[in-house]
């Protein structure tokens, strides 16, 4: 997937990103595999010429421990996002003020289920205030929820009103285009 990436960057002369995420991380230290996965992918994304906090790579996961072992243990300063699961004693802790101000000390930002933005529109200030990035998941124009007609009206309320930074969309295409309209970015 790298590969492809890079060769369509140089083939189009963009400069579009990767944002994968390690699933699973506990489970695969219990595996017995010769290096963790963590490590596999650092090794992998340097390879790849993804370096430092300018590269364009966002690296997410649900389990802090795995991006705690990222930024202080094998001292990498690419962009970590701390998913947050829209339901679990874990993830509830990850929403106050308090869980915020923890996950600032090893992620550069959050990827919450947009339920928990929908349930607490200032989590999203929040977040702000601690230098966090914010990138909810999931907007999919098959499956809105009951207040919304339509997919962009979903998009309005979370990158006007409620101020998010990106978002996680199987409908690309349509997002640009919000944006585009909004004159948020020049894609």
């Amino acid at each position: 997937m790298i590969e492809l990436i890079q060769g369509l960057n140089k083939s189009t002369g963009r400069d579009v990103g990767i944002y994968p995420e390690i699933k699973q991380p506990n489970w695969h230290a219990k595996q017995g595999l010769p290096i963790p996965i963590e490590e596999a992918l650092l090794r992998i994304l340097n390879l790849y010429g993804y370096k430092g906090p300018d590269a364009k790579v966002y690296v997410q996961c649900f389990e802090a421990e795995s991006l705690k072992k990222l930024r202080f243990e094998l001292g990498t300063d690419l962009l970590l996002v701390q998913l947050i699961g829209g339901s679990g004693e874990t993830y509830d802790q990850m929403v106050t003020e308090a869980g915020l101000d923890e996950i600032a000390t090893y992620a550069n930002g959050i990827g919450p289920d947009k339920v928990r933005i929908e349930a607490n529109p200032d989590f999203v200030r929040w977040a702000h205030e601690r230098g966090l990035i914010v990138h909810p998941y999931a907007f999919r124009a098959d499956s809105l929820p009951d207040q919304y007609r339509t997919l962009e009206e979903e998009l309005y309320q979370f990158y006007i009103i409620y101020d998010v930074d990106g978002l996680f969309t199987d409908f690309t295409d349509r997002a640009v285009k919000f944006l585009r309209s909004w004159k948020i970015v020049s894609l």
